[in-house]
């Protein structure tokens, strides 16, 4: 197996390859001014377990500067203040972390603690000039604001203020800490900036409760409390590194204790298992659904079914964290192990088959004989990055001598799912389909009738059935967890109704080197699958 690494990664990354590794452990991280401090105390902790991982700091900066300075490679892991756009999070991967209030504040002065949206508004719009106007001394008010591409005004842009930018009269102040200066400096002041920040600025500053609401903990977890940025971390979309590793350290009980002692709320971890689009959505639920909760139950988070909506956004997924885990097919593990460093943890045994083959299938009544017979002949397939539609009807072709599909066949459509494909041809719509055999058994299965309605024409070496996949941003020890959990579900009385659904009889072990027969095909099509991925 190690001597096709190699050679898997030259063919899928080709055209995106990142620079070699420097041989020394170390970092550069950089972001949101406003996050600064946070950043800083959780490298310090970081570093506690990591001593010999190096970490520079960058010049604090806003989110979207970051964001550019990531993509850039001036810095290794960025820290925002904002959600990134579809945009940004192309070639990323992200990961919320907490939730920072942020907080109206005004200088003692102004003889107020509490604030209604509409007296904020009523500020913030000119018609409230004195604080005796909403009940505090009578001093004017000094109103201040943050220019418009910062991550609190464009919070507030999507709350409180969207027709208010910039505020009229208002001191536009453009660092975080220019605003936390303002409010201690101006009696009659009136502010907005972290929580965090604004106790730091007692006695001098009081922060305001906004309609009787006080952003402790709780409220900003129920959402009673609305004021609340997200802090997220960015690193590259590209193999682990030690980067990667702060990443995963975000995830542990350390990480979020750093996080309740600079007053943000961590955000609630949940494992997101993405679902490949084998059947349709309301029989996958069945079929998952009795796992999600198992796990649930044992792991003591969250645990979601993502449905994707087809097997080639697998990688982006793990990418800009839409799933953290999965289980894929043997192709889309393959190439999610190439590009993020996924581990395969184990795979279901079904009823003594825990492996499945890629097949072209015809209608047992059409004249096809041989897969010679299909020149010039509409196929569909079950998608770009699967093993039995895309890369077993390539390898059958070049076997053969009859050359790539899209040149030997009239058509080779991506029918979007293995069981889509095998309707279009029950139904006449195609004259074959390449599709996964254990979907056909399945189909039978729930329709005797379909027996017989449709034959083998080519059909691959087994490989590994859809193993359950970790992604990148599951750390190790979690990693190890849910294995354990897999591999005894069987001895559970619950496990084992999990499993009925599944269609199981128990998880197995699972490592890459089951897969090698999948690499071995791989390895004969390095000429087909030169440039094959570039659009990643």
């Amino acid at each position: 197996m190690d001597r096709l690494v190699p050679l898997i990664l030259l063919v899928l990354l080709t055209a995106c390859s990142p620079p070699a590794p420097s041989p020394v452990d170390r970092f550069r991280i950089g972001g949101s001014a406003s996050a600064r401090d946070l950043a800083e105390a959780l490298v310090e902790t970081f570093r506690l377990s990591h001593p010999r991982v190096e970490v520079e700091h960058a010049p604090p900066t806003h989110s979207g500067a970051a964001i550019q300075a990531l993509k850039a490679r001036e810095i290794d892991v960025a820290y925002l203040t904002r959600e990134p756009s579809a945009g940004e999070r192309s070639g990323l991967f992200v990961y919320p972390f907490a939730l920072d209030p942020l907080v109206f504040a005004a200088h003692r002065t102004a003889g107020v603690t509490d604030l209604t949206t509409q007296q904020i508004r009523r500020l913030y719009d000119g018609t409230i000039t004195r604080w005796s106007q909403v009940g505090g001394a009578d001093v004017p008010v000094v109103l201040l604001d943050r220019p418009s591409y910062t991550s609190p005004r464009r919070l507030l842009n999507d709350t409180l203020l969207a027709d208010l930018d910039p505020a009229p009269g208002a001191t536009v102040l453009e660092g975080p800490g220019d605003m936390d200066h303002a409010l201690r400096l101006y009696p009659g002041a009136l502010g907005y900036t972290s929580l965090r920040a604004a106790l730091a600025l007692e006695p001098d500053v009081r922060v305001l409760r906004v309609d009787g609401v006080y952003p402790d903990p709780d409220a900003v977890r129920s959402g009673r409390y609305r004021l609340n940025r997200p802090v997220i971390f960015a690193v590259r979309a590209e193999p682990l590194s030690a980067a990667r590793r702060f990443l995963e350290f975000l995830n542990t009980p350390a990480a979020r204790r750093v996080a309740a002692t600079r007053a943000t709320v961590p955000v609630r971890r949940s494992l997101r298992i993405g679902v490949p689009p084998m059947r349709n959505i309301v029989a996958l639920e069945a079929k998952y659904g009795g796992l999600a909760r198992y796990l649930q139950a044992r792991l003591g988070l969250p645990v979601d079914l993502v449905h994707q909506s087809s097997y080639t956004d697998l990688t982006e997924a793990f990418r800009t964290g839409r799933v953290n885990a999965a289980f894929a097919g043997s192709f889309a593990y393959l190439v999610a192990h190439v590009e993020t460093g996924a581990e395969v943890l184990a795979r279901p045994d079904y009823r003594g088959v825990s492996h499945y083959r890629g097949v072209i299938f015809v209608r047992s009544d059409g004249p096809f004989r041989a897969l010679a017979d299909l020149r010039g002949r509409r196929v569909v397939h079950a998608g770009l990055t699967t093993t039995a539609g895309q890369i077993f009807p390539m390898y059958a072709l070049k076997m053969r001598g009859l050359g790539r599909p899209r040149e030997f066949f009239g058509e080779f459509t991506d029918a979007g799912s293995h069981e889509a494909a095998l309707r279009q041809l029950l139904e006449g719509g195609a004259d074959a389909a390449a599709a996964k055999d254990l979907v056909w058994v399945e189909m039978v299965a729930e329709n005797p009738a379909l027996e017989g309605r449709l034959r083998e024409l080519a059909a691959s070496a087994p490989v590994p059935s859809n193993g359950f996949v970790a992604g990148p941003t599951v750390s190790p020890a979690l990693r190890r967890q849910i294995r354990n959990l897999l591999l005894s579900m069987h001895e559970s009385p619950q496990g084992r109704k999990a499993l009925s659904d599944l269609g199981a009889d128990r998880f197995l072990p699972t490592t890459d080197e089951d897969y090698q027969a999948l690499y071995e095909m791989v390895q004969a099509l390095s000429d087909e699958l030169s440039g094959y991925f570039q659009y990643r």
